[in-house]
């Protein structure tokens, strides 16, 4: 069933992680089968291996060494309970082009190092330690539709109150106030 059906979900997503395809399908067994379907698209140039268990889908015609990958799906799949946060949240919400190449998302998960895909480094940050006492990690956190799949990012209010608190993770305060404001 898996294999007839995973080119279906694969041309149905632009990212996914294998866990996602195992909850699709309600597969609890061993994988393997799935690995080598995952194996057999690569190969094929239907996807991009991004990182253990996550994969981007390749649009048809398109070469998958030059196919443009949206980093915000990147940093909203890096860790579970990715939430997109600082200058990243600021270019998202404002629909400004930035020239930056660094992308920040929250998450209560240790994330060792930056990540980097293509010209992409992806920070991981934890949640600021007010909210992580009070169990508040979701204030301010808002849901939002991008191509199709459902992403995390702070809201404004709480991305004005995350940049006074770090600064470092925002870069040019002047140009995040004007974007706020």
């Amino acid at each position: 069933m898996v294999a007839m059906n995973l080119s279906t979900f694969i041309t149905q997503n632009h990212i996914f992680t294998i866990e996602e395809i195992k909850k699709y399908y309600g597969i609890t067994e061993k994988i393997s089968t799935l690995k080598n379907l995952l194996g057999y698209h690569l190969k094929c140039g239907h996807l991009i291996h991004i990182r253990r268990g996550l994969y981007y889908t390749v649009p048809k015609g398109v070469d998958p060494e030059n196919c443009p990958v949206d980093p915000y799906l990147v940093a909203s799949r890096l860790a579970e309970d990715s939430v997109l946060a600082y200058h990243t949240a600021l270019a998202y919400l404002s629909g400004l082009y930035t020239v930056r190449n660094d992308f920040v998302f929250l998450t209560q998960t240790k994330v060792k190092t930056p990540f980097i895909f293509r010209e992409g480094i992806f920070h991981a940050s934890s949640v600021p330690s007010n909210l992580v006492s009070t169990k508040s990690f979701d204030f301010g956190v808002q849901t939002s539709d991008h191509l199709g799949h459902k992403i995390f990012v702070t809201s404004l209010e709480r991305t004005l109150v995350d940049v006074l608190d770090r600064p470092s993770l925002t870069g040019d305060l002047l140009k995040a106030w004007n974007i706020l404001t």
